[in-house]
Order: structure tokens, then C-alpha cells, then sequence
């Protein structure tokens, strides 16, 4: 369902038109690969949550070590994103036949390290 795709016969890229009611259909898709592994997706929310809240009230007396710890969460904002590609990606190789490994996705950066 890409929006953009490159073809060879252009040299720009096309862009097609999504639908006014095409995000309703990318939410109900969402929601559905979120009710198939809702521990693990949760895990991750929180995870960032947590984060959050600790920058944000733990630390708001030293704005140093806050904007430092800032910084970091920054970047270990994608490292947590990849584990939340590869549920997506387990997902849709086994196309409902199966579940997703938390195990597998927490350390899915290794395999591109």
C-alpha cells in the first residue's frame, strides 16, 4: 500500500491519492496486528512511556543531565522501533498462522548489526 513508488519508466516518483477513508482502514489494520500481540506491543509502549516520564519529572531539576538523557532517548528511540518492525514483520510472514516472539524481537537488531 505504498504511496509512493518509483518507476523506472519516470524519473520522479509518482504519487497516487489515498482515499479520505483509507486511514480508517491503516487503523483497523493496526488494531487488528495489535490484538495479535498486545503483550509485546504494550512492552514497547511502555517502555517509551517510561522513559518519557522519568526525563520529564525525575530529572526536571537538572536540565543538564535531562537534556543528555534526551538526547539518548532520541536514539534509542528507533533501536526500540526496530523491535516493533520485526513483530510486524513476523506477522506478516506467517500471515496468522502462528506468533510472534517477543524474544525475537527485542534482539531483531542484531541480525542487520
Amino acid at each position: 500500500m505504498n504511496l509512493i513508488h518509483v518507476s523506472v519508466n519516470h524519473p520522479r516518483p509518482i504519487v497516487h491519492r489515498a482515499d479520505l477513508l483509507q486511514p480508517w482502514e491503516w487503523l483497523r489494520l493496526g488494531y487488528r496486528d495489535f490484538r495479535r500481540a498486545a503483550a509485546d506491543a504494550l512492552l514497547y509502549g511502555v517502555a517509551f512511556v517510561l522513559m518519557g516520564l522519568w526525563l520529564t519529572f525525575y530529572l526536571a531539576d537538572a536540565p543538564v543531565v535531562a537534556i543528555t538523557l534526551a538526547t539518548l532517548f532520541l536514539l534509542a528511540g528507533p533501536f526500540l522501533a526496530i523491535g516493533l518492525f520485526d513483530l510486524a514483520r513476523q506477522m506478516e510472514s506467517f500471515d496468522g498462522r502462528g506468533k510472534a516472539r517477543l524474544m525475537h524481537s527485542l534482539t531483531a537488531w542484531r541480525a542487520n548489526f
